[in-house]
């Protein structure tokens, strides 16, 4: 019997060596609980490893009515022989919304392993409230192409008026150190000498976060009554009211994770 067990023995060690050995062999691993908190909630899935990277999908949901800012190179794979960084790539998260991300681990051939940590990080709030940066009207025709607020550069592209409609593009670029909103829903317009204003009708544009130096474009439309005014012919301004907000960015708290290997999901997909 010992004989049997010890014949046994060596051959399970000679295959874990040769898989371990076989670039084409890969480990599956035991999908562990989500992680959740109050403001964000984490499921993991496919995760995978050869001898040349270890990898595995993140599902972040943002539970807020803020935004998310996701860094995946915050996020460490935690192995016996060290600890190796994903590369850098940055994920907007919008409010109730979630995005499905792919974290690696990559450089040399030691990853073929059956268990390993991961510190989950790199997860930031950025509260929608931040800071108005007031800015003055913009007027149509326009009278000069560019203006700068405290925070943003704002330069028109494009415009035309005609008497039922009028629309604008434009670019914008963020000057401040923290980070940027620009929100074109909030865009108005008045005719000059009246008080009334009229919104943006481009249902099309979005919130756009901006780091320092970043640009984003976006159009306006606008529709007056013929019996306020022909648009044509008419001086109007843009009223840029809550359009440019600057806010925060807050880190939050990441959490462990560990990742055991699955041996019959393993044997039965190398098979």
């Amino acid at each position: 019997m010992r004989v049997v067990i010890i014949i046994f023995s060596v051959f399970v060690f000679a295959n874990i060596k040769a898989n371990a050995q076989d670039p084409k062999h890969k480990n599956f691993f035991k999908i562990p609980n989500a992680i959740e908190t109050p403001n964000y909630k984490v499921e993991f899935s496919d995760v995978v490893a050869k001898m040349d990277y270890a990898k595995m999908a993140v599902k972040v949901y943002n539970k807020t009515a803020d935004y998310l800012i996701f860094k995946t190179n915050e996020s460490d794979f935690i192995f016996d022989f060290g600890t190796i960084k994903d590369k850098e790539d940055i994920t907007i998260i919008a409010p109730n919304d979630n995005k499905i991300k792919t974290l690696s681990a990559e450089g040399g051939s030691m990853f073929h392993v059956d268990n390993f940590k991961l510190n989950f990080g790199g997860l930031y709030l950025v509260p929608i409230k931040g800071n108005v940066i007031k800015t003055e009207d913009f007027s149509l025709p326009a009278s000069k192409n560019e203006i700068i607020n405290e925070r943003f550069k704002i330069k028109l592209l494009d415009t035309k008026q005609e008497t039922d409609e009028t629309w604008a593009r434009f670019e914008v670029t963020y000057l401040g150190s923290e980070i940027g909103f620009v929100s074109p829903n909030n865009i108005s317009v008045r005719v000059d000498g009246k008080d009334i204003v009229y919104a943006n009708d481009n249902k099309r544009t979005k919130t756009e976060l901006l780091k320092q130096g970043e640009s984003a474009k976006f159009g306006v439309t606008f529709h007056i009554p013929g019996k306020i005014a022909d648009m044509q012919f008419s001086k109007l301004f843009i009223v840029w009211a809550e359009t440019f907000k600057e806010s925060k960015a807050q880190k939050l708290e990441g959490k462990d994770v560990e990742f055991v290997l699955d041996e019959g999901v393993t044997a039965g997909k190398n098979k």
